[in-house]
């Protein structure tokens, strides 16, 4: 087994880590990758990672990292940069304003380079990411209140995603993308006249499109990504059948594929539909621990239960699903079994 999706470096396992890595290895897990998501995190994850054989870093800036130094730029700045619209959401936004940060002097820009030192600082980083789009309501940082996010921050969303999958083709490492849809985004399947919210795009949609133009778009010779992890994947059966045309593109599950399906979710379907090649399995610990365990802080151990779901909505053993799932996780992250 292996849970290719933890925050092992959490300060939720700091009583307990070495316990962690115990009772992992106890029911047969052979690697855990723990995963970064901004610049003290990623330093954090490296070092977790280094201190254990069988613990792997994946280093990446998430998207609300982009969102908190968007709030910086619009209060040290006040106004508003230009969107870019549909047609133009895979191109790099051109627009000056933008060299604040993502100029070659700009603050995001230090980020990005930073984020590449990092990934090759260490044999033990074998992905980017978490990185990717979010577009969910986020809680006020000066109030309880949630906010809508708005169509600034989702284009420096864009950009951050954009600059992290420039470093992941250039070192040849896969990509481990965190998608969030805003509410109301997802059309209910039960309800034929149900539609995607139009407020500038729901995040799998976007995710696709930009995936799309780096998968199937590369100019001969050009640089291509390795493989894509869609972590926790929640996405409908349309934007799924989008995201199999593209090949590299796999989808990792996480305990809420164990909690009870709300009404009009088409989550089962997608399970059975989606190739058990295509398929691995995490626990984004210490979040959505699965049932039996829901409510409790997740960990790497309990990665068995997810295993065992989709076991069974691909009418297959137990054993069946954790052997294939094994393959695609060789396959995906080929550095977890080349590096000594």
């Amino acid at each position: 087994m292996f849970d290719v999706h933890a925050h092992l470096h959490d300060e939720a396992f700091v009583g307990d880590r070495d316990a962690t890595v115990d009772r992992a290895r106890a029911v047969g897990l052979e690697d855990i990758v723990t995963i970064g998501t901004d610049p003290e995190e990623n330093r954090r994850a490296v070092a977790c990672a280094e201190a254990y054989p069988d613990v792997w870093a994946s280093v990446g800036l998430h998207p609300h990292f982009f969102d908190e130094e968007y709030r910086i730029w619009n209060e040290e700045y006040g106004g508003k940069i230009p969107v870019r619209n549909e047609t133009e959401k895979e191109s790099p936004i051109q627009y000056s304003t933008f060299d604040i940060l993502f100029g070659d002097k700009g603050r995001i820009r230090e980020y990005v380079a930073q984020l590449r030192k990092v990934a090759e600082s260490s044999s033990k980083v074998i992905a980017i990411g978490e990185c990717g789009l979010d577009y969910y309501r986020r809680q006020s940082a000066d109030s309880n209140q949630q906010e809508t996010i708005t169509e600034e921050q989702k284009a420096f969303q864009r950009e951050g995603f954009l600059a992290q999958i420039a470093i992941a083709e250039d070192l040849g490492l896969p990509l481990i993308v965190h998608t969030r849809p805003s509410l109301g985004s997802m059309p209910a399947r039960n309800d034929p006249q149900a539609k995607r919210s139009d407020s500038g795009g729901d995040a799998y949609e976007d995710v696709f499109l930009i995936l799309k133009s780096k998968i199937t778009a590369r100019p001969a010779g050009g640089k291509n990504l390795k493989s894509v992890v869609l972590h926790c994947y929640m996405g409908d059966l349309s934007v799924t059948e989008k995201f199999l045309s593209l090949p590299g593109v796999h989808f990792s599950f996480t305990g809420n594929i164990t909690y009870k399906v709300k009404e009009g979710s088409d989550r089962d379907e997608t399970l059975r539909m989606i190739p058990i090649e295509r398929m691995l399995s995490e626990t984004d610990c210490p979040y959505l621990a699965p049932v039996p365990y829901r409510g409790q802080r997740n960990e790497p151990a309990y990665v068995a239960e997810v295993v065992r779901r989709i076991a069974l909505m691909q009418q297959m053993t137990y054993t069946e699903a954790e052997e294939q799932i094994g393959i695609n996780t060789r396959r995906v992250f080929p550095r977890m079994f080349e590096t000594v």
